[in-house]
């Protein structure tokens, strides 16, 4: 009989099981002192933002991996893949409105605020859902998963902004520079390799972009500040 021998290398599968497995104790380990401080000793909503940044750690994860196995045409593996992220989807939702309604939101300036990643929240998963109806598409499977992402990137980018050093980032700010490192990329590969824009890439952009005047319109409204209140709990 053989004697067993370690491999000196990793597969790709391997790589996908070791970061999920790393990013799993690292959010609430790693980052508990800080939320801690930050929510006033609320421990529950601690626990509920490190789960919500474990799962959208395992999103980006999950998208550069299917990104990879279609490169490798691992196509068996990539609709395997597909059913986890599903998971993940439900789990980014629930835990993201979690967080958005378990906060109080005192000013009107707070609950105006929320309005939009709310609308982003809801749609992140009909984004995700089209390109599920689309797979056999690829050309627009792929466009609206990256749709998708831009939908809910906002809060990554504009902590990464903060992160070096650009405290005083704007509610459309942060969306801007969203729009540049995310969505200009996906418009200049479509005029270039296609010498117009995508269906999906037009669309997705009408969806992303309509979100604004929306919040203009209604955010600032007495029915949503009502609401919002009442959806939030009290100082």
């Amino acid at each position: 009989m053989p004697r067993p021998t370690l491999r000196r290398t990793l597969t790709l599968r391997d790589l996908i099981v070791y970061g999920l497995l790393f990013i799993g104790p690292l959010a609430p380990v790693g980052v508990f002192g800080v939320l801690e401080a930050r929510t006033n000793g609320a421990v529950a909503l601690v626990y509920v933002l490190a789960t919500i940044a474990m799962a959208f750690t395992a999103w980006l994860l999950l998208l550069l991996s299917q990104t990879l196995l279609i490169r490798l045409r691992k196509v068996r593996w990539h609709r395997a893949m597909g059913k986890l992220a599903a998971g993940v989807v439900v789990v980014m939702v629930i835990t993201g409105y979690m967080v958005i309604v378990g906060k109080p939101r005192p000013t009107p300036f707070t609950r105006a605020f929320i309005f939009t990643p709310m609308l982003s929240l809801l749609l992140f998963p009909v984004l995700f859902g089209l390109a599920i109806r689309f797979r056999r598409d690829p050309a627009t499977h792929k466009r609206l998963m990256l749709l998708a992402t831009i939908a809910i990137a906002n809060a990554g980018v504009s902590r990464l902004l903060r992160m070096v050093g650009l405290e005083a980032v704007r509610y459309f700010q942060g969306y801007a520079v969203t729009y540049l490192l995310l969505l200009l990329p996906l418009i200049a590969f479509d005029l270039i390799r296609l010498r117009k824009l995508h269906p999906a890439t037009v669309w997705g952009m009408v969806i992303l972009v309509a979100r604004h005047p929306l919040h203009a319109a209604i955010a600032h409204t007495d029915t949503w500040q009502r609401f919002a209140a009442w959806l939030t709990p009290p100082v």
